[in-house]
């Protein structure tokens, strides 16, 4: 993180040992505000990068300034406010097919069922047009998924790869077998697993390799 120090006049001659202090006080204060920045970025990052999964950390503004972060998406708070934003948005909550990473979510929804013509919508806090497309499948309420079973999923996902770096959940309608959420892991080896599961949580198959 580099952080300017405000642009100060130098001390004169007849500027005397007052000036030389307050200029010396300044550059402490700037100091000390960097220094708050790089513990709250390694905060945050230990704290949520189990929950997360890799982060490049919040925003730092022109002068050092650290933007609120992100809320994790797996996980019930930031799945929850997705919810409510996709309500908002399209007036339900009914999507043909979601896929969540830890910071981003992208919907897909019907714009025009007798056609079966979808919209995507790219969603990091907020919602932004991704493209157009048709589909055959049948849409599904989003808010029947249990969110603290989705989070517990994802994590059970991880624990089945070794050093997992990349992990995000698929949902649809229910499969042949009831399954609704597919949480996925995997590692910079090219190994991973899912697991399936039904809305509420019930496993239903566990897949390695």
């Amino acid at each position: 993180m580099t952080v300017q120090a405000p642009l100060t006049t130098p001390p004169t001659r007849g500027s005397g040992p007052a000036a030389v202090l307050v200029l010396v006080a300044g550059v402490a204060a700037v100091l000390a505000m960097a220094g708050a920045g790089v513990y709250f970025l390694s905060e945050y990052v230990s704290q949520h990068q189990s929950d997360a999964g890799p982060l490049g950390g919040p925003d730092v503004g022109p002068n050092g300034e650290v933007a609120p972060p992100k809320v994790p998406l797996i996980s019930s708070v930031g799945f929850d406010t997705f919810r409510d934003d996709l309500r908002k948005e399209t007036g339900s909550t009914d999507v043909v097919g979601l896929t969540v990473y830890p910071l981003y979510a992208v919907a897909e929804v019907l714009t025009d069922p007798a056609k079966g013509r979808t919209k995507s919508l790219y969603y990091d806090g907020a919602f932004s047009d991704s493209g157009l497309g048709t589909t055959t499948d049948r849409p599904f309420d989003v808010a029947q998924v249990d969110a603290d079973a989705m989070v517990t999923l994802s994590h059970k996902a991880r624990k089945m790869v070794d050093q997992p770096n990349q992990w995000y959940l698929i949902m649809h309608a229910p499969d042949a077998e009831g399954a609704v959420v597919y949480a996925y892991a995997s590692n910079a080896y090219g190994e991973g697993a899912y697991i399936s599961a039904t809305a509420d949580g019930k496993v239903v198959r566990r897949v390695t390799w």
